[in-house]
């Protein structure tokens, strides 16, 4: 099955939905690193540097064409 790349408008939405979420977890992280709960800690930093990948991958679909739907959504997902 062919995917296409969402519109403009979606990916900027998507952009700004990754930013926050990653910035809520980094924020969450910290707060476990303070309380040296490093594993936790780790794992919720970890999943904020992925959804800052999503977030760049939302950026670059708006400006680069040679981006396809379906490299689109199998790095989004």
């Amino acid at each position: 099955m062919v995917h296409a790349v969402p519109p403009r408008e979606d990916l900027l939405a998507l952009f700004r939905a990754c930013l926050s979420n990653a910035r809520s977890m980094a924020d969450d992280a910290e707060c476990l690193a303070r309380d040296e709960r490093w594993p936790r800690s780790y794992a919720l930093a970890t999943l904020a540097a992925e959804e800052l990948s999503k977030a760049g991958l939302c950026l670059l679909a708006t400006v680069l064409p040679e981006i396809t739907g379906d490299y689109f959504w199998e790095n989004f997902t």
